[in-house]
């Protein structure tokens, strides 16, 4: 199944999709652990999954403990064999950075062997960068789709903290404004106490034309440049 498309209108919660399954991560955007979690479309039970730095992992949490659903890395598995044990196929990605060092856990044992480099310029050779450029381009995918998260992440707390900075100076904003405004109504009313109509009048705009500001500054997070 391809990959579905992250949904957005939730700045709070993580971006982070499965490559197979149709789930999208329910942690917060600002969790920093490489482990996603969700829930199984099909059987309902808590599920994680990571795919960062090339590693691609997905287990279901069933009876109290994590278990492997073996669900393959984009791409499929390396599936090279083990020159000793045939029954033993690497399970990295297909196309790993380095493709002539395999690994596999199998039955609770872990092998890990090399296959010799080849020389010259053959068909295998060939085959063989196809592999490692394949998947270092899986690997920058992944990188590359862990700084939007991170990016993300860091455009919420900016947020955040704005926000935090503005409601701590709230009162001391009201204050400079409430100082302002009785300035204002002190000289409208001594205007008026003159016969100064015309005065009063001015002031009375500019004292408008304040508190639109104010009102612009209060919607818009910070004052007018």
């Amino acid at each position: 199944m391809p990959e579905i498309k992250p949904d957005r209108s939730d700045k709070s919660r993580c971006i982070s999709v499965h490559w197979n399954l149709p789930v999208q991560c329910v942690l917060p955007a600002s969790h920093r652990e490489n482990w996603h979690e969700a829930w199984h479309p099909q059987t309902g039970n808590r599920m994680r999954y990571r795919r960062s730095m090339g590693v691609y992992a997905t287990e279901e949490l069933h009876h109290g403990a994590w278990h492997d659903l073996e669900i393959p890395p984009p791409g499929g598995h390396c599936n090279d064999q083990h020159s000793h044990q045939p029954h033993v196929r690497c399970t990295q990605q297909y196309g790993h950075r380095f493709s002539w060092s395999h690994t596999a856990t199998v039955d609770g044992c872990r092998y890990t062997w090399n296959t010799p480099p080849l020389k010259g310029l053959t068909p295998d050779q060939l085959d063989s960068d196809v592999k490692q450029l394949r998947g270092m381009a899986y690997e920058l995918a992944a990188q590359s789709e862990q700084a939007r998260r991170i990016a993300v992440e860091l455009e919420n707390e900016n947020a955040r903290l704005a926000a935090r900075v503005r409601e701590l100076e709230r009162p001391a904003v009201e204050a400079e404004r409430a100082e302002i405004r009785q300035s204002y109504t002190e000289l409208i009313a001594q205007c008026e106490q003159d016969r100064d109509h015309e005065g009063a009048f001015d002031v009375q705009c500019r004292l408008r034309e304040r508190e639109e500001q104010w009102k612009r500054e209060d919607e818009s997070g910070g004052p007018d440049a």
